[in-house]
């Protein structure tokens, strides 16, 4: 958690430069909260991953921590 208070202005940098889709994004954050643990982190990023179009199918793939169905890219 303190690394993500710590790197908060770059989270917020690279969110907002638009170089990465959204729903990437979400799908970065959902393997990542995976990891950590973290069921407020997991539950706001689902919500999210929901908002940007994200399958409800491929969103629990992420949680169970199954990636290997994703492209290499």
């Amino acid at each position: 958690m303190a690394d993500i208070i710590n790197h908060a202005g770059d989270l917020k940098t690279a969110a907002r430069s638009h170089r990465i889709d959204h729903a990437f994004t979400e799908k970065i954050m959902l393997a990542v909260t995976q990891v950590n643990g973290c069921r407020y982190c997991s539950y706001g990023h689902t919500k999210a991953a929901l908002k940007e179009g994200i399958p409800e199918d491929e969103i629990a793939r992420i949680a169970a921590g199954e990636l290997g169905q994703f492209p290499e890219e």
